[in-house]
């Protein structure tokens, strides 16, 4: 194999460097690039859309961090595979770092207690 020559490459100096202070790095935008509030009402809409049940779905986020859970009706699916849509969904949502989709809480019946 033979060598080809590239040329030379001069050095950057201190005024042309291609990552400016001011410009952040993407690791940096995550949560901070979109209010909590923006990124919950946009999360809500596509899991609404989705479920084709508006109001039967709470959505929290905090520093980008959703939690999604079902607050009313059923899964048109098994409820594992509802919990994998919905965490699909919220990870296309621009500024969710992360996603938690917790089973739907079951009621308890306590037998033998008074009520």
């Amino acid at each position: 194999m033979q060598a080809r020559d590239l040329g030379t490459v001069d050095a950057l100096g201190p005024t042309d460097d291609p990552c400016p202070a001011d410009v952040p790095d993407a690791a940096d935008a995550g949560s901070s690039a979109r209010s909590d509030d923006a990124i919950r009402r946009d999360l809500l809409r596509l899991v609404e859309g989705y479920s084709g049940e508006p109001g039967g779905w709470e959505v929290r986020v905090e520093h980008g961090e959703a939690t999604v859970r079902r607050n009313a009706g059923r899964p048109g699916a098994t409820g594992g595979a509802e919990r994998l849509v919905v965490r699909a969904l919220a990870h296309a949502v621009a500024g969710v770092v992360s996603v938690r989709v917790p089973g739907r809480a079951r009621a308890t019946v306590a037998v033998g207690i008074p009520a």
